[in-house]
């Protein structure tokens, strides 16, 4: 007996929604060789005991989302293919459905275990330098007089430069780390 396809043929545009579905989601997983790349980087950058460490919004909520991914775009291949069965379909909700926790479960306790062990190291998360939206990088200092009040409008700058005088292995002070504030707000047409 031989379990009959679902006919997808009437859907409007289905075929191209479908292909375009699955690049979009190829281009997602893609993403996460970058991100565990830039975690591990990370990792060897806190190594060198920067006084100052931006730690970006974490790839591991499309991590653990790759399980999931990886049925979704399983199913839009078979839809394409046209040999998708009823079957499979409630098979791959199931998967979807066990797979799915992974997605809200990760990614807070991975935040926070790294808060914790970011602490541990030392830091102190500085909510001056910190971006308003919820996804910005949280902004860590060895020292709190390096959570200055005058950088929250070059913060970018000014981490980037602060990270970049780390690994040259230049050391700086909070008073350096302010007149650096200083200036690139002058730059940027800031009063003090």
């Amino acid at each position: 007996m031989t379990e009959e396809t679902l006919d997808t043929s009437d859907v409007p545009g289905g075929r191209l929604g479908a292909i375009a579905g699955l690049v979009l989601l190829a281009f997602m997983l893609l993403w996460i060789p970058k991100g565990i790349k830039e975690e591990i980087d990370l990792f060897h950058f806190f190594a060198l005991q920067p006084p100052v460490v931006k730690v970006p919004s974490s790839i591991i909520i499309l991590i653990a989302a790759t399980p999931t991914l990886l049925f979704v775009m399983w199913a839009i291949i078979k839809r394409i293919m046209g040999t998708l069965t009823v079957s499979q379909l409630n098979k791959y909700i199931k998967i979807v459905i066990y797979t799915f926790p992974f997605v809200i479960v990760g990614p807070p306790s991975y935040k926070w275990q790294y808060s914790r062990w970011v602490s541990e190291q030392g830091y102190e998360r500085c909510h001056r330098l910190t971006g308003t939206t919820f996804h910005a990088p949280k902004v860590w200092v060895r020292d709190i007089d390096y959570c200055i009040d005058n950088g929250f409008d070059v913060r970018i700058r000014l981490i980037k430069w602060a990270m970049d005088q780390t690994k040259a292995g230049s050391e700086f002070s909070p008073e350096d780390f302010y007149q650096k504030a200083s200036q690139l707000r002058h730059e940027r047409g800031f009063d003090d």
